[in-house]
């Protein structure tokens, strides 16, 4: 949220944001809705500098294939009854889920009707909510592991928060000591929730990402185990860096480049000044607000956005000088 929010509405929220920061800090407990970008952030960038300790860590990043397309309707019912909705609301969901049909055009001619019996419309508002609470199956059953000792978590330094897992819909990130064993317990939790749920991960899509300190001949064990290729750090996770190097520039570029690909979509001389005012306010100036709310940007960064605005603004969205 934007700062200015919190100025003008701490007496609604201050408390709320007081002890989640307070739970945190003093018992090491992650609040439910604690920024994932964040934790990824500081999880990756304790993975990447770990050097010593006899136990190394790894970070296994999922690809679900055609995930909304996988997501079983009778699993999703009983999901959505363990968490506790309403029974009477259940029922009106499944009729949204499923009361949906699809035709085709072949040869230029509509051919029948198509009637789905598994997935989630895309672009549905109401997917993302439901493919959250059909991951809650995995989470459970990565909790039992680590409440078994199975499953050994990863925690990056003393009065920190213990991590095994950020999920978040479709983007997924586990974390567990780099053994052999370790992995065949995490190997085995994802082959019974694919099972259970129809969901499937693509593993070579997928990519896994070791600490300093794990040998060459353990990652090629550990890279077979699960069949999925070693990269050095995970480009990103929902749509931002893990891990950031010594140039902040080269890692915010993709952020300058779609701004400056919006803009140069729009013709500023067919539009009026307050039609010009709409697409910089409501479309190129939110682009980099999400990042924003989680990285301090450099000075020089802001300037750049600012100049492809202002040249868009003045007529001109080809990087000429106006």
């Amino acid at each position: 949220m934007p700062t200015l929010f919190y100025h003008r509405y701490w007496d609604v929220v201050g408390n709320d944001v007081t002890d989640m920061a307070l739970e945190t800090l003093n018992h090491g407990t992650m609040f439910k809705k604690f920024g994932y970008i964040l934790l990824a952030y500081e999880v990756h960038h304790a993975i990447k500098k770990k050097r010593g300790g006899l136990n190394g860590w790894f970070s296994l990043k999922l690809d679900m294939e055609k995930a909304y397309n996988q997501v079983e309707w009778v699993f999703l019912n009983q999901i959505m009854l363990k968490v506790g909705i309403p029974g009477k609301l259940v029922p009106l969901i499944m009729d949204l889920v499923s009361g949906v049909t699809y035709s085709a055009l072949v040869n230029g001619e509509q051919c029948g009707y198509i009637v789905p019996s598994r997935g989630l419309r895309q672009k549905d508002p109401l997917s993302p909510y439901l493919f959250i609470l059909y991951t809650e199956e995995l989470i459970a059953l990565i909790n039992t592991a680590v409440a078994k000792g199975d499953w050994k978590d990863i925690k990056v330094n003393i009065k920190g928060p213990v991590v095994s897992h950020l999920l978040f819909t479709d983007d997924a990130l586990l974390f567990a000591w780099a053994s052999v064993e370790e992995c065949m317990v995490v190997k085995g939790m994802l082959q019974l929730y694919e099972n259970t749920s129809g969901q499937r991960v693509n593993y070579h899509k997928s990519a896994i990402a070791f600490s300093l300190n794990v040998g060459e001949e353990l990652k090629r064990d550990i890279c077979e185990v699960f069949g999925v290729a070693e990269v050095s750090s995970h480009a990103k996770y929902l749509g931002l860096p893990t891990v950031a190097g010594k140039s902040k520039v080269e890692l915010f570029d993709s952020i300058t480049d779609r701004v400056q690909s919006k803009v140069e979509e729009w013709q500023p001389k067919l539009l009026s000044r307050a039609g010009n005012e709409v697409l910089i306010k409501a479309v190129a100036q939110p682009i980099p607000c999400y990042a924003m709310q989680c990285f301090r940007f450099l000075a020089m960064f802001c300037d750049d956005l600012e100049a492809i605005m202002g040249r868009f603004w003045w007529g001109s969205s080809n990087g000429e000088k106006v």
